[in-house]
């Protein structure tokens, strides 16, 4: 895993500003789209199934 990096919150809306329909594309249910959205924001995420599971 990379090493966690925080990020103001000003820098975060600014990425959103500067995409193209976040909205649209988070809503889209289109893998896609919202793995794109991610990428662009420099998120990653991880499920942990271990944990799910208790």
């Amino acid at each position: 895993m990379p090493k966690a990096t925080v990020v103001e919150a000003a820098e975060v809306y600014a990425r959103l500003d500067s995409m193209d329909d976040v909205a649209r594309a988070l809503n889209s249910r289109r893998p896609e789209r919202i793995t794109r959205v991610y990428r662009d924001l420099g998120v990653q995420l991880r499920y942990d199934n271990e944990k799910r599971r208790s």
